[in-house]
Protein backbone atom coordinates (compact mmCIF):
# COMPACT_ATOMS: atom_id res chain seq x y z
CA UNK A 1 0.00 0.00 0.00
CA UNK A 2 3.24 2.37 -0.37
CA UNK A 3 4.79 4.14 -3.14
CA UNK A 4 7.06 0.72 -3.59
CA UNK A 5 4.16 -2.33 -3.36
CA UNK A 6 1.35 -0.46 -4.95
CA UNK A 7 3.18 0.41 -8.60
CA UNK A 8 4.92 -3.01 -8.18
CA UNK A 9 1.64 -4.40 -7.95
CA UNK A 10 0.19 -2.75 -11.03
CA UNK A 11 2.95 -3.72 -13.05
CA UNK A 12 2.16 -7.25 -12.31
CA UNK A 13 -1.33 -6.88 -14.20
CA UNK A 14 -1.88 -8.46 -17.43
CA UNK A 15 -4.11 -7.43 -20.36
CA UNK A 16 -6.67 -10.00 -19.10
CA UNK A 17 -7.16 -8.02 -15.34
CA UNK A 18 -10.52 -6.37 -15.66
CA UNK A 19 -10.28 -4.76 -11.99
CA UNK A 20 -7.95 -4.18 -9.19
CA UNK A 21 -8.21 -3.57 -5.33
CA UNK A 22 -5.81 -1.24 -4.28
CA UNK A 23 -4.91 -0.17 -0.79
CA UNK A 24 -2.93 3.29 -0.58
CA UNK A 25 -1.51 3.55 2.46
CA UNK A 26 -0.17 7.12 3.89
CA UNK A 27 2.29 8.60 6.93
CA UNK A 28 2.09 12.18 5.80
CA UNK A 29 0.54 14.42 3.67
CA UNK A 30 1.19 14.22 -0.18
CA UNK A 31 1.38 10.36 0.27
CA UNK A 32 -2.22 9.99 -1.44
CA UNK A 33 -1.40 11.62 -3.61
CA UNK A 34 1.63 9.93 -5.63
CA UNK A 35 -0.47 6.82 -5.24
CA UNK A 36 -3.61 7.77 -6.51
CA UNK A 37 -2.09 9.76 -9.57
CA UNK A 38 0.02 6.93 -10.14
CA UNK A 39 -2.98 4.44 -9.85
CA UNK A 40 -5.63 6.66 -11.08
CA UNK A 41 -8.65 5.67 -10.10
CA UNK A 42 -12.08 5.30 -11.28
CA UNK A 43 -13.89 4.20 -7.73
CA UNK A 44 -12.82 5.25 -4.46
CA UNK A 45 -13.46 4.46 -0.97
CA UNK A 46 -12.75 6.29 2.35
CA UNK A 47 -13.94 4.61 5.31
CA UNK A 48 -13.27 6.92 8.09
CA UNK A 49 -11.42 9.38 9.53
CA UNK A 50 -9.97 7.80 12.41
CA UNK A 51 -6.83 8.88 14.75
CA UNK A 52 -4.52 6.18 13.68
CA UNK A 53 -2.49 9.06 12.05
CA UNK A 54 -2.54 11.50 14.43
CA UNK A 55 1.28 11.30 15.37
CA UNK A 56 2.37 12.64 12.59
CA UNK A 57 -1.00 14.62 10.71
CA UNK A 58 -1.66 16.15 14.31
CA UNK A 59 -5.16 16.32 13.63
CA UNK A 60 -8.34 14.86 12.42
CA UNK A 61 -8.85 17.47 9.47
CA UNK A 62 -4.95 17.04 8.72
CA UNK A 63 -6.07 13.19 7.97
CA UNK A 64 -9.20 14.37 6.26
CA UNK A 65 -6.80 16.71 4.14
CA UNK A 66 -4.55 13.45 3.23
CA UNK A 67 -7.03 10.97 2.70
CA UNK A 68 -9.05 13.38 0.50
CA UNK A 69 -5.85 13.58 -2.28
CA UNK A 70 -7.64 10.16 -2.93
CA UNK A 71 -9.54 12.23 -5.63
CA UNK A 72 -6.30 14.10 -7.10
CA UNK A 73 -5.72 11.10 -9.64
CA UNK A 74 -9.23 10.25 -10.08
CA UNK A 75 -11.16 11.12 -13.62
CA UNK A 76 -14.07 13.99 -13.10
CA UNK A 77 -16.64 11.22 -13.65
CA UNK A 78 -15.22 8.75 -11.18
CA UNK A 79 -17.30 7.48 -8.27
CA UNK A 80 -15.87 8.43 -4.78
CA UNK A 81 -17.49 6.53 -1.87
CA UNK A 82 -17.77 8.01 1.68
CA UNK A 83 -18.43 6.88 5.04
CA UNK A 84 -21.54 9.13 5.54
CA UNK A 85 -22.10 8.34 9.42
CA UNK A 86 -18.21 9.90 9.36
CA UNK A 87 -18.63 13.72 10.30
CA UNK A 88 -15.60 14.36 8.65
CA UNK A 89 -16.01 12.60 5.66
CA UNK A 90 -19.71 13.90 5.79
CA UNK A 91 -18.80 17.90 5.15
CA UNK A 92 -16.18 16.60 3.25
CA UNK A 93 -16.11 19.54 -0.25
CA UNK A 94 -15.12 16.87 -3.23
CA UNK A 95 -15.15 18.88 -6.32
CA UNK A 96 -13.56 16.13 -8.64
CA UNK A 97 -15.37 13.53 -9.04
CA UNK A 98 -18.43 15.17 -9.48
CA UNK A 99 -19.85 11.45 -8.34
CA UNK A 100 -20.02 10.77 -4.67
CA UNK A 101 -22.06 8.25 -2.84
CA UNK A 102 -22.33 7.61 0.83
CA UNK A 103 -22.92 4.63 2.93
CA UNK A 104 -24.09 4.85 6.63
CA UNK A 105 -26.07 2.87 8.94
CA UNK A 106 -26.73 5.92 11.53
CA UNK A 107 -27.04 8.53 8.77
CA UNK A 108 -30.40 7.67 6.87
CA UNK A 109 -29.93 10.51 4.09
CA UNK A 110 -26.70 8.54 2.85
CA UNK A 111 -27.36 6.78 -0.66
CA UNK A 112 -27.02 3.06 0.87
CA UNK A 113 -28.01 2.57 4.36
CA UNK A 114 -28.53 -0.54 6.46
CA UNK A 115 -31.71 -1.30 8.83
CA UNK A 116 -33.27 -4.57 10.59
CA UNK A 117 -29.62 -5.27 11.80
CA UNK A 118 -29.67 -8.91 13.52
CA UNK A 119 -27.03 -11.48 14.05
CA UNK A 120 -27.63 -14.93 14.75
CA UNK A 121 -24.66 -16.87 15.73
CA UNK A 122 -21.61 -16.09 13.86
CA UNK A 123 -23.49 -14.50 10.71
CA UNK A 124 -25.55 -10.83 10.48
CA UNK A 125 -28.81 -10.27 8.36
CA UNK A 126 -29.44 -6.64 7.59
CA UNK A 127 -31.39 -5.31 4.83
CA UNK A 128 -29.93 -3.30 2.43
CA UNK A 129 -31.66 0.24 1.60
CA UNK A 130 -30.34 1.59 -1.71
CA UNK A 131 -32.07 4.90 -2.95
CA UNK A 132 -31.55 3.58 -6.82
CA UNK A 133 -32.39 -0.41 -6.21
CA UNK A 134 -34.77 -0.27 -3.19
CA UNK A 135 -34.55 -2.46 -0.22
CA UNK A 136 -32.36 -6.02 -0.81
CA UNK A 137 -31.76 -8.95 2.52
CA UNK A 138 -28.08 -9.45 2.93
CA UNK A 139 -26.55 -11.87 5.04
CA UNK A 140 -22.91 -11.59 6.21
CA UNK A 141 -21.03 -14.24 7.88
CA UNK A 142 -19.57 -11.98 10.84
CA UNK A 143 -21.19 -10.15 13.55
CA UNK A 144 -20.27 -6.39 14.50
CA UNK A 145 -21.50 -3.31 12.96
CA UNK A 146 -17.82 -2.55 11.66
CA UNK A 147 -18.53 -5.37 8.94
CA UNK A 148 -22.24 -4.06 8.40
CA UNK A 149 -20.43 -0.62 7.31
CA UNK A 150 -17.68 -2.65 5.46
CA UNK A 151 -20.12 -4.53 3.28
CA UNK A 152 -21.97 -1.67 2.74
CA UNK A 153 -19.68 0.15 1.53
CA UNK A 154 -18.21 -2.62 -0.83
CA UNK A 155 -21.84 -2.91 -1.88
CA UNK A 156 -21.90 0.62 -3.22
CA UNK A 157 -19.17 0.73 -4.83
CA UNK A 158 -19.83 -2.56 -6.77
CA UNK A 159 -23.06 -1.19 -7.64
CA UNK A 160 -21.67 2.14 -8.94
CA UNK A 161 -19.69 0.13 -11.01
CA UNK A 162 -22.67 -1.23 -12.57
CA UNK A 163 -23.10 -4.73 -11.08
CA UNK A 164 -26.19 -6.28 -10.34
CA UNK A 165 -27.50 -4.86 -6.80
CA UNK A 166 -29.09 -8.24 -5.89
CA UNK A 167 -26.08 -10.15 -7.53
CA UNK A 168 -23.87 -8.54 -4.82
CA UNK A 169 -25.75 -8.57 -1.92
CA UNK A 170 -26.71 -12.29 -2.24
CA UNK A 171 -22.35 -12.39 -3.13
CA UNK A 172 -21.36 -10.74 0.06
CA UNK A 173 -22.81 -14.00 2.02
CA UNK A 174 -19.31 -15.87 1.06
CA UNK A 175 -17.16 -13.27 1.17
Amino acid sequence: NNEIGMPQTIFGFTHSDKYAILEMGMDDLGDVHKLSCAAKPKYAVISCIGVSHLEKLGSQENILKAKMEMCDGMDKDGVLVLNGDDKFLRSAAVTNPRNVKYFAIENKDADVTAKNIVSKGLSTQFTICDRVHGEIQCTIPVVGMHNVMNALSAYTVVTAMGFDPQQTADNLRDY
